[in-house]
């Protein structure tokens, strides 16, 4: 409601919106002031456990993905070793089969 106040307000003149802002505050006293102060420093609070973990997360899934990553390179360098020595194995066999060759 006072974000919309604001808003309304900024068309106004700037001498209108200061005391409008200034009028605001005074109805505040200083225990509410603390109280308020101290609702921020709560949810402050909050927030930056929210971001501790989300911290965390992220780390153990980049992690994850690098382990993923070493593991899906060896995968992948394994079946070309494996399909290299299946094509060599495999001319070797024909070269004996058809050509009576033995090298």
């Amino acid at each position: 409601m006072n974000f919309a106040r604001m808003l309304i307000s900024a068309v106004e003149e700037p001498v209108e919106v200061i005391e409008e802002v200034v009028e605001e505050i005074v109805e505040y006293d200083i225990n509410d002031c603390y109280k308020i102060l101290e609702k921020i420093s709560t949810k402050l609070t909050v927030i930056s456990g929210q971001l501790d973990d989300l911290q965390e997360t992220g780390t153990g899934i980049l992690q994850l993905l690098q382990d993923s990553f070493l593991d899906s390179l060896v995968a992948f360098l394994f079946i070309l070793v494996c399909y290299e020595t299946m094509k060599m194995v495999r001319g070797w066999t024909k070269g004996v089969i058809f050509h009576g060759r033995n090298r």
